[in-house]
């Protein structure tokens, strides 16, 4: 029964599978939704991009800033190992870590950043 315990028997596999596939088929549905309800075209797995009027990840920002920002994870986890930041998603790890890293963020936060800052300026 060791196996068992360790490995999903095929039954549970096949079960975990078709969970994830309607997760995925879910997710999908809910970004065409919220594109179409912010005005832009609706895609199920939209690309990295920024607008006046949304910002969106081709996944998570956290994957997004592993692939394009590398320096960002390597300051975040530096804070984590020295006890100055909290592993896992934490505002104040994720601020003090954008504050000290040494490398200037992608293109795309600075659009970002300034679709945010003009946005805030219409209010």
């Amino acid at each position: 029964m060791r196996t068992a315990s360790r490995h999903l028997i095929p039954e549970q596999r096949q079960e975990k599978e078709q969970e994830f596939e309607r997760q995925a088929r879910a997710n999908r549905t809910k970004n065409s939704n919220l594109l179409q309800y912010l005005g832009a075209t609706p895609t199920p797995q939209p690309a990295d991009d920024s607008t006046g009027r949304y910002t969106v990840f081709e996944d998570t920002l956290e994957t997004y800033l592993h692939r394009h920002w590398p320096a960002w994870e390597e300051r975040r986890q530096e804070l984590v190992r020295t006890g100055e930041g909290i592993g896992g998603k934490n505002a104040a790890t994720y601020l003090e870590t954008t504050r000290t890293v040494a490398v200037e963020p992608p293109f795309l936060l600075h659009a970002l950043l300034e679709n945010v800052r003009s946005r805030a300026g219409r209010c």
